[in-house]
């Protein structure tokens, strides 16, 4: 490759990149709110979906995910989800629960978990996290983590489960990635937003760049 195509091979994934990580804000702690539905959605919130049942087990770590959207019906959605604990005696509790790739999600996001009339398909009660989540902006995406380990008495003990959390978006629901960890991790797929159309451009422009120099440097 001449210097010419390299400097413009560069600059594409550099602009590529550079246009991702601006369309998200720096990551910061997000103070966690105490909401019912109909506060997020007004009075009469829609299913968008089924409920998704996820089992994530790994190791000494076992639990269930449950995750489901709903909506107002005006582009306006909350993303449900709850950690069921179902190990046994001696397995382990569970410390952080996060959701990957969500979208369009910054350090002004909305979450936190619902209080009040909880959906049918959801259990009541359940362990609060800490008061603070967390967003981190990847160029692969924003990742939300909700914290039950960083002050005693918050973990997800084995045969409990969590509230029910909620983050909002304006994207519509598509599978991400959630994840459940205490020294091993355990995955599985989630209820999340799909990307907006303009940010798979720009990763598949970086993409493109990429395999374009890696190709021609063999």
């Amino acid at each position: 490759m001449n210097g010419a195509n390299r400097r413009i091979v560069l600059a594409l994934v550099a602009a590529s990149l550079a246009a991702v990580l601006a369309s998200q804000a720096s990551a910061g702690l997000i103070t966690l709110n105490t909401k019912d539905l109909t506060d997020i959605l007004g009075a009469s919130p829609q299913t968008a979906g089924d409920l998704l049942t996820t089992v994530m087990d790994s190791a000494n770590l076992k639990a269930t995910a449950y995750s489901r959207a709903y909506t107002d019906g005006n582009g306006r959605y909350a993303y449900l989800y709850q950690v069921d604990n179902t190990g046994v005696s001696g397995n382990a509790p569970v410390e952080l629960f996060t959701v990957w790739p969500f979208w369009g999600a910054d350090d002004g996001v909305d979450m936190g978990w619902l209080t009040g009339t909880i959906p049918s398909e959801f259990a009541t009660g359940g362990q609060t996290p800490v008061s603070d989540g967390y967003v981190e902006p990847l160029s692969s995406g924003p990742i939300l983590s909700f914290y039950y380990d960083l002050r005693e008495g918050h973990a997800i003990a084995v045969g409990n489960h969590s509230v029910v959390m909620y983050v909002v978006s304006n994207l519509e629901p598509n599978l991400v990635t959630g994840s459940i960890i205490d020294g091993s991790v355990g995955t599985g797929p989630v209820i999340g937003p799909v990307p907006e159309p303009a940010a798979l451009v720009v990763l598949a422009l970086g993409g493109l760049g990429l395999l374009i120099r890696r190709r021609r440097s063999t």
